[in-house]
């Protein structure tokens, strides 16, 4: 069955805005680890108390 190329560009722009949404939010995630000092020497082990295994 064919598809009129019309029918898939909203889904395209639709996917592609979700993809750049995401981008977004991984980016302010990984600010924010930064900016707590995820980037520090030793910080895994000033976390490892906290983690839950």
């Amino acid at each position: 069955m064919a598809i009129h190329p019309g029918m898939v560009e909203p889904l395209a722009e639709r996917t592609r805005d979700l993809y750049a949404d995401a981008e977004l939010r991984l980016l302010r995630i990984i600010a924010q680890q930064l900016a707590g000092g995820l980037d520090v020497p030793g910080w895994a082990d000033v976390r490892r108390p906290t983690a839950a295994y």
